[in-house]
């Protein structure tokens, strides 16, 4: 059965392809055909736009899985020196990427971008206040909003920080589900609610929520609650 959402998400993925260089949809055909963690298309579209119009000099990633958002990131943050970082905790992923990277995109390999295996919430709580200008998370949804604590302390003021996957596949909007599913995801679920009403009610942030894709919210944090990092 087509949907309305497929139709409308060919459409758009017609029209608005024009950024994507073709390591871009191979990595999201990758990620599809190995069931590999990717941000949609549009989602990745939507993180090129904002770094080239914000300019920050330093992104961190919550979460590489196939590293087409980080590799969105890196390609915005070319045309300024921006630098990013990814934190995962999947050394296939990030050794499949590398691969594939060097052989049809190494400058997606460059010393801007660093690719670090490790365990995120601690690699989080070892990072200085004020350290990033963008924060873009994408990971264990589990943790979101230990994630969130850690990133409103990281994100410098003036800073944007980006939540993918609010949705959670219609899971935190009650849409239909098996018992079986309800059960299996419970946890992942409650969490991402939690992490919702947190992002609503975050003092010194001002929330957006996109429907697009799976949902996503941007945070701005107003330039009184932080310093704001230095933009080449």
């Amino acid at each position: 059965m087509i949907s309305a959402r497929n139709v409308l998400s060919e459409f758009i993925n017609e029209h608005a392809s024009r950024g994507d260089d073709q390591f871009l949809l191979f990595l999201h055909e990758e990620a599809c055909r190995q069931q590999i963690p990717a941000v949609d298309l549009n989602i990745g579209r939507l993180l090129f736009f904002l770094i080239t119009i914000l300019r920050p000099a330093d992104i961190l990633e919550i979460g590489f899985g196939s590293g087409l958002s980080y590799s969105y990131m890196m390609k915005a943050s070319a045309f300024y020196g921006g630098n990013v970082l990814s934190l995962e905790n999947n050394r296939f992923r990030i050794d499949a990427f590398s691969e594939h990277a060097a052989r049809y995109k190494p400058c997606y390999l460059d010393s801007r971008g660093k690719i670090i295996h490790t365990d995120a919430l601690i690699h989080l709580r070892s990072m200085p206040d004020a350290a990033c200008a963008f924060i873009f998370i994408d990971a264990m949804k589990k943790e979101y909003p230990e994630y969130l604590a850690e990133a409103a302390r990281i994100v410098s003021g003036g800073g944007i920080i980006a939540a993918d996957n609010l949705f959670f596949s219609g899971r935190t909007i009650y849409l239909s589900e098996t018992p079986e599913n309800m059960h299996k995801y419970r946890d992942q679920t409650e969490a991402m609610r939690n992490f919702i009403r947190q992002a609503c009610s975050l003092e010194g942030f001002t929330p957006l929520l996109l429907t697009e894709s799976d949902g996503i919210v941007l945070l701005y944090k107003t330039p009184c609650a932080g310093s704001i990092s230095a933009a080449h």
